[in-house]
């Protein structure tokens, strides 16, 4: 069997076919894709990750920013305008750490106070991307927070100790704000984002308009002693397979063995959990990609626990509630075509995650082991595109069997049974 394929690059009718010949040497059917140019290119945010580390101690708050515990904090300078994504004309710096069961904040804003200035800290611990608490600290010293969910907006009061105070370069943010006041206190990472308000917008996470949504902020990591998970990634939650991707730093000098549990708990009560081991190497990081199944209705909570290899420390927990998958291949059949097939096919993952996925075709008749034709596509171009079988079909009822891939593991497929009626 002889495996042949064309490439046509033009956008508008960007085409991959792939033809398998039969054992007759004839050349049998093929199908192609036709990619449908995204209505305006991808973009390519990046999204943020900070550190929160642990500190040796809990810094005074005096507004000075010269605490000696401040010195063992992440670090980060890294704001832009909202409108342009520049460096702002006003430079902030960030210092971020835990201790004592309270996570510690410190911004240092360059340049005297102008009127209405104020810098908004945003959190989202259900990192569902629907609720947001927010933080409003003054130059004038007063700090105030509301919480936002559904549309609603109600007062916040976690409990926060702050101090603010100027001196000859600017003005300083130290707060303290506990760990039990976040509306998941268990997670090791939290959405998390500062935005600076005064004659421009600037905002630590480059999200652009999307700054102070839920679904525009970067994330905030609780360091934990041995090994850390420095991020989290999921990507489109679908109907079928899904994956995590888990970043897990080991501070150590010493192989660290680790186990994760992840729950899924979906609204039919049919939870499920499973269990994984691994290694990460001392003083490096590891990724390590989690597969689970979300249902076909309804929505679900999705958990995940990593700890120690006898499982007497954690490490680290995270969950996402109330997700409502979605159907990852969507298809509407073309209309009725003499001795062919053709169908429009839609992918509900986002731009940003196409690079990363698979997509593939089979063909073959119903009940037949042999199959016709295969079309593979790797790096997709865009999210929607037509599929043809090209060349006649003889009369029958064939399979077109549809999948997608991330990293080798299929995380959708979709099975087509159509039939092929010569022209009348």
């Amino acid at each position: 069997m002889r495996l042949s394929r064309k490439y046509a690059s033009a956008w508008g009718r960007v085409g991959l076919l792939v033809a398998l010949a039969g054992r007759s040497g004839l050349a049998g059917p093929s199908l192609r894709l036709t990619f449908k140019p995204p209505a305006r290119p991808a973009e390519r945010r990046e999204v943020r990750w900070i550190q929160a580390r642990a500190l040796e101690a809990a810094p005074f708050l005096d507004g000075q920013l010269r605490d000696r515990a401040w010195s063992s904090a992440s670090s980060s300078t890294s704001f832009v305008n909202v409108t342009d994504g520049k460096a702002p004309d006003r430079p902030l710096r960030m210092l971020v750490g835990h201790a004592e069961g309270k996570l510690y904040l410190g911004i240092h804003v360059e340049g005297q106070p102008e009127q209405d200035e104020r810098l908004e800290l945003l959190f989202d611990a259900l990192h569902g991307h629907e609720s947001c608490q927010v933080l409003v600290a003054l130059p004038t010293g007063k700090v105030e927070g509301w919480s936002s969910a559904g549309g609603k907006q109600e007062p916040w009061e976690p409990g926060v100790e702050s101090r603010v105070e100027g001196d000859a370069h600017g003005w300083n943010l130290e707060l303290a704000l506990p760990r039990k006041s976040l509306a998941d206190p268990t997670n090791g990472i939290v959405g998390f984002n500062v935005v600076h308000a005064g004659r421009t917008l600037a905002t630590w996470n480059p999200a652009g308009s999307d700054a102070r949504r839920p679904e525009g902020l970067g994330h905030l990591a609780f360091e934990t002693l041995t090994l850390t998970v420095q991020a989290v990634r999921a990507g489109t939650f679908v109907h079928g397979g899904n994956l995590f991707h888990v970043q897990v730093g080991n501070r150590s000098a010493k192989q660290v063995k680790a186990r994760a549990v992840l729950a899924v708990d979906p609204e039919d009560g049919s939870a499920y959990r499973r269990y994984y081991q691994f290694v990460v190497q001392g003083d490096e990081v590891g990724l390590v990609p989690l597969r689970y199944v979300l249902p076909e209705k309804g929505k679900a909570d999705v958990g995940l626990v990593l700890l120690d290899d006898e499982l007497k420390q954690r490490y680290f927990a995270f969950t996402r509630r109330n997700i409502t998958p979605v159907d990852a291949i969507r298809v509407q059949e073309g209309a009725a075509i003499p001795w062919t097939y053709a169908a429009n096919i839609k992918l509900a993952f986002r731009r940003e995650e196409l690079d990363s996925l698979q997509f593939i075709a089979s063909l073959r008749q119903a009940m037949g082991a042999r199959t016709l034709a295969v079309c593979r596509q790797r790096k997709l171009p865009s999210g929607e595109f037509d599929l043809r079988v090209e060349d006649d079909l003889a009369p029958a009822t064939y399979e077109l069997r549809l999948s997608v891939l991330r990293e080798g593991l299929v995380v959708a497929s979709r099975k087509i049974e159509f039939t092929v009626r010569p022209e009348e």
